[in-house]
């Protein structure tokens, strides 16, 4: 069944189903929010977007637990070994349900404590009712979805829980914006946008029982997840990086730096998105790799993925950089309520994004070598990290002190990712990462320095999109001769592995 696809198709089928995917969430990023600040004004925003970082905190319960579950079926699935895959299979639902129990709990505590702690123009009833209505979707990934999605990751089928993904994205957004149309209260808006989310776990699910022949009656006497805990710890800072700082702002100052903040996040967040979404099936590549001990082969599709991600990552953040600013101009033109222009917050987090993505392809090998408890040190500082010293800035300077934060956060673990990877999987010197770092700066550099000759006289979309289009080349032209000079060598031997890979592979 699994050896009908070979892994270069399913490689294939991956990226592009990832990227397909990215890019309606994107849309989905954009749209909504932007028909949410022009119906319902930049509080109701601010708290709806509140209110899905707080919920999604509970994905703390299950951080690194996923990517743990991925890297223990690699070898059984290589092997056809589906009692194997079975005990696997069976240990994760367990776990995964349990932690949708827990959230039951924790949602109740959320939407009797929120209302407390938040400023609101609802009442504290309304506010209890939306917690629990915009909790609809994230449940029903614990229970139904996430151990099937796995299976499907780590037989290299992403495409297929993707491809469904995608529908479901395109189904919200239609009844989302259709009922913001119909003036249509937030309430019921988030109810019935929620409802059709559930069309993705329970597709997934029916599709895991008919394809794949598993055991779910089968027992075991010894934990099949060894590093199950350890994955927990791993992962924790992942979720802190992606919900401190919208809490933080939520507790500390305005639920209108909230949205301010949700609108910027918005915009680099599609870029990480979108960027992570070139990786698709490199993780499970790379896993599938590890298990049949190709190690020549890992080693150079490792250095052709790097530079090639690095090269993206760059053109794509530097662009966002000198862009972003214009585009919220234009994006929020008719919002009077707040001031969204916030250049210095702009750049900062637009960096601290970018060094998230740098560190990308690193972290995929850790995650599919499944060394996990190896690396959870980094991963709690980061959390520490993160938490001081947004909260210690947030009173003195708003919005910048969260970016600054969350940048000096994931830069340490960008670092510790280098640092573990460089001395025990894939052995050479720190020295070509800082190397690297220092071409992508003098990129931005350039890039942004050239990017104040370019202004927009009327804001409108037109408008933008002619001035992305010229930014976008002149970054392109800087970024590739700068690569070319530096790296003329390894992106010519790039290409030839990439050519060979299609014709091996």
């Amino acid at each position: 069944m699994n050896k009908k696809i070979s892994r270069k198709n399913k490689f294939v089928y991956n990226t592009i189903a990832s990227i397909t995917n990215q890019i309606m969430l994107i849309i989905s990023g954009f749209v909504i929010p932007k028909y949410m600040l022009s119906f319902y004004g930049s509080e109701i925003n601010g708290l709806v977007s509140s209110i899905s970082q707080f919920l999604g905190f509970i994905s703390f319960m299950q951080a690194g637990v996923g990517v743990v579950v991925q890297a223990a079926l690699y070898d059984p699935i290589n092997r056809d070994d589906w009692i194997k895959v079975s005990e696997i299979y069976k240990s994760a639902q367990r776990f995964f349900r349990t932690i949708a129990y827990i959230f039951i709990g924790y949602t109740l505590f959320v939407s009797i404590v929120y209302p407390i702690i938040t400023k609101t123009p609802f009442s504290n009833t309304y506010v209890f009712a939306l917690v629990w209505v915009i909790s609809i979707n994230l449940f029903s990934q614990f229970y139904f979805s996430i151990t099937n999605t796995l299976l499907l990751n780590a037989d290299q089928k992403a495409y297929v829980s993707l491809g469904i993904s995608t529908i479901m994205v395109i189904l919200n957004i239609i009844v989302s914006t259709a009922l913001m149309y119909l003036e249509c209260d937030i309430l019921m808006m988030k109810l019935f946008s929620n409802i059709v989310c559930l069309f993705s776990p329970i597709s997934i699910t029916i599709y895991v029982q008919k394809n794949y022949p598993l055991n779910r009656k089968i027992t075991y006497d010894s934990e099949p997840i060894k590093q199950k805990w350890s994955g927990f710890a791993q992962h924790i800072s992942a979720v802190i990086v992606d919900n401190t700082d919208i809490i933080v702002l939520t507790i500390f100052s305005t639920l209108t730096n909230v949205s301010i903040y949700s609108v910027y996040y918005m915009v680099v967040s599609a870029i990480k998105q979108l960027l992570i979404s070139f990786t698709g099936g490199i993780q499970s590549l790379f896993g599938s790799m590890l298990a049949k001990k190709e190690e020549e082969k890992l080693y150079n599709t490792f250095n052709m993925f790097e530079l090639i991600f690095s090269w993206i990552t760059t053109f794509m953040f530097s662009t966002t950089i000198t862009l972003i600013v214009p585009f919220i101009r234009v994006y929020t033109l008719e919002i009077k309520d707040a001031n969204y222009e916030k250049p210095v917050f702009a750049v900062l987090l637009s960096l601290a994004f970018a060094i998230f993505c740098y560190r990308t392809i690193y972290y995929t090998l850790i995650k599919a070598a499944g060394h996990f408890k190896e690396t959870q040190t980094g991963a709690i500082i980061e959390v520490i990290i993160n938490l001081l010293v947004s909260i210690t800035l947030v009173k003195r300077i708003g919005l910048l002190g969260v970016a600054i934060g969350t940048c000096l956060a994931v830069s340490y673990r960008t670092i510790y990712c280098v640092w573990y990877l460089s001395h025990n999987l894939i052995k050479r010197p720190m020295l070509l990462f800082f190397k690297n770092m220092f071409i992508n700066v003098l990129a931005y550099t350039i890039c942004i320095w050239l990017g104040h000759n370019f202004n927009i006289k009327e804001y409108t979309y037109l408008s933008w999109i002619i001035l992305a289009i010229k930014q976008s080349i002149i970054n392109l032209i800087i970024i590739f001769i700068l690569y070319m000079l530096f790296y003329r060598g390894k992106m010519l031997h790039a290409v030839k592995i990439l050519l060979k890979r299609n014709k091996k592979v």
